[in-house]
């Protein structure tokens, strides 16, 4: 998706306006810089994630030495970033991530030696935040920023001066940092994208607390037949519940130690600081909680609850218990740094092989999936002449367009698949009315039947029973077009080659 929307920009195209896009437009610029300096290639969206995730990494260190000494604040920090499972082609979820950390070490300057100055440099390391990530996460950002400068206002003799410095300069530099767009796209038009929790592409107030609450033990390993079953149940574990009750003990036990401490608050020289990482630990996995860890776990930045379970886990810890934790920490330490480099590292040694497609230089890829995208290509190539478009009818990958260099028809809107009835990623969203995914499958057949596609792919995983019935698109796929080819042998599919399983269809 990002690399597709940023050839897009490439070929002189305006985000917002030319086509749709919901998150921030920083990383897809800068990636129109990379390409136009060192050439059109992936590797370059890998690089500049990488450098973002370094440099991150380094500031939430000297975030996380505000409260604890070195080396709990290194393995805090390196824990932070052993929760966010993130993706190489989603660059803005680490930018913004760089951003959300240097606005906390910039408050925490600010706290030191009260110089306004800093107030305005993170209130500019938040409208960093907002041209990555928008939405909730921009908004968060300084929606906390402003409730902690309330509390530092409150415990500072009612001085309320830093609060309207931090609010105009934060207004500005979010408003400077959409004006162009906002011209060229009109407000009406901007708004809804960077904003779009009413777009149907993100879960409904109506379903929050819909679930049960996440087991606070990974019970399911009991159930296990195999030692594969028991590494898949922890794993499952670890990504969600585990970061879900992470969040939930950091937040009672901070909120209990500043309500305890609070006539005393004037004299306490840690409460500020822990005030503002109290702030921020229920904010940014704000949807994560309300939605009961159904929502996007692996996007989660758990700094500041990971800083105040170790800052509070050190005041009462025993000898015994010191212990205990070092040992949990080396587990998962194990879990998270040692086995990933081992095992990735084992099955790209045996089996890596260069993809060595268009854009794709420097990229490895199991054999699957090399042989996925050559037997498409090739598939492609021998079918119809190079001015045909094709169509992917999927929300989950875009690489062939970009590999064929095919015409997207839907190049303008990449979410026109994402709110259609079968779309696997709306699982847990919205609940969109029968009436309105129908009147938009049926925009997409007259789409497809307009252009005259003579390729049509679609993921195998939509192909159940009960989308057939309820999908007016699949239904139009049934009836008019005819199954020729499946790309992907799913018996051979490793854990890295998820979605890579399409079949292939052409007109009856």
């Amino acid at each position: 998706m990002e690399l597709f929307s940023a050839m897009q920009v490439v070929d002189g195209k305006t985000a917002y306006k030319d086509f749709y896009w919901i998150y921030g437009w920083f990383f897809l610029y800068l990636d129109r810089a990379l390409f136009q300096v060192f050439g059109l290639e992936m590797i370059y969206i890998r690089y500049g994630v990488l450098i973002a995730a370094t440099l991150a990494s380094c500031v939430s260190y000297l975030v996380a030495r505000s409260l604890l000494p070195p080396v709990s604040a290194f393995f805090v920090a390196l824990f932070a970033f052993a929760f966010f499972v993130g993706n190489f082609h989603m660059s803005g979820h680490m930018y913004s991530i760089l951003g959300a950390a240097a606005f906390l070490g910039f408050l925490l300057l600010y706290c030191r030696s009260e110089n306004a100055g800093w107030l305005a440099v993170s209130a500019l390391a938040g409208g960093f935040v907002f041209i990555n990530q928008p939405g909730e996460v921009g908004l968060l950002t300084f929606i906390g920023g402003t409730a902690f400068l309330f509390l530092w206002a409150g415990l500072n003799q009612n001085r309320w001066a830093p609060v309207f410095v931090f609010l105009i300069a934060a207004l500005f530099f979010a408003a400077l940092g959409y004006a162009y767009f906002a011209y060229q796209a009109s407000p009406q038009s901007l708004i809804p994208q960077i904003f779009p929790q009413s777009s149907g592409t993100e879960m409904s107030p109506e379903k929050y607390f819909s679930r049960p609450l996440p087991e606070i033990l990974p019970f399911q390993i009991i159930d296990a037949q195999s030692a594969g079953d028991m590494k898949t149940a922890l794993n499952q574990y670890l990504v969600q519940n585990f970061k879900f009750w992470i969040v939930i003990f950091s937040l009672l036990v901070a909120a209990g130690w500043l309500g305890k401490n609070w006539r005393d608050r004037n004299s306490i020289s840690d409460y500020p600081r822990v005030a503002l990482f109290f702030i921020f630990a229920g904010l940014l996995p704000a949807k994560f909680l309300v939605t009961l860890a159904a929502t996007n776990p692996q996007y989660l930045f758990l700094l500041p609850n990971l800083i105040l379970l170790a800052y509070f886990l050190r005041k009462v810890a025993t000898s015994h218990l010191k212990k205990g934790l070092g040992l949990a920490v080396a587990v998962l330490f194990l879990f998270y740094f040692v086995y990933p480099v081992w095992a990735y590292g084992k099955l790209y040694r045996s089996q890596g092989v260069s993809l060595d497609l268009k854009y794709s230089r420097g990229i490895v890829v199991t054999p699957y999936e090399r042989d996925f995208y050559r037997g498409a290509l090739s598939y492609i190539d021998d079918s119809i002449s190079p001015n045909d478009p094709i169509v992917i009818a999927s929300e989950l990958n875009s690489f062939l367009y970009v590999f064929s260099g095919r015409r997207n028809i839907f190049a303008e809107n990449y979410v026109a698949f994402q709110k259609t009835s079968f779309a696997v990623s709306r699982q847990g969203m919205a609940t969109l009315p029968k009436a309105m995914t129908d009147d938009l499958e049926n925009k997409l057949i007259e789409r497809i039947e307009r252009e005259n596609i003579r390729l049509l792919f679609l993921p195998a995983v939509y192909l159940t029973e009960s989308n057939l019935a309820r999908s007016p698109f699949l239904r139009y796929v049934s009836q008019n077009w005819k199954k020729v080819r499946e790309f992907g042998d799913t018996g051979k599919m490793t854990a890295v080659d998820s979605w890579l399983n399409l079949f292939l269809f052409e007109r009856s």
